[in-house]
């Protein structure tokens, strides 16, 4: 069960504890299990992909909320994996 970053740490060690390296594909889709179940509860709501980019588009309301530094952060530290 994926619900946080931390649920993909855990998980990522135990599979390369017991398989070796995990392929960048398996690591990717982890976290698009995670995307899939927080985009509501964050405000998304639209995102669109092309070869190197994704767009996010977050609700009115909920891009008030958001703490871009953090934000960023996060977005910097997925794509330098």
């Amino acid at each position: 069960k994926i619900s946080h970053l931390d649920d993909i740490r855990k998980l990522k060690e135990e599979f390369e504890d017991r398989f070796g390296r995990i392929h960048r594909d398996v690591y990717l889709y982890m976290h698009e299990q995670l995307f899939e179940k927080l985009h509501s509860k964050l405000g998304i709501e639209k995102v669109t992909t092309n070869k190197n980019k994704i767009r996010v588009v977050f609700s009115i309301e909920s891009s008030q909320n958001i703490d871009m530094n953090r934000l960023g952060k996060i977005v910097y530290d997925i794509s330098n994996k």
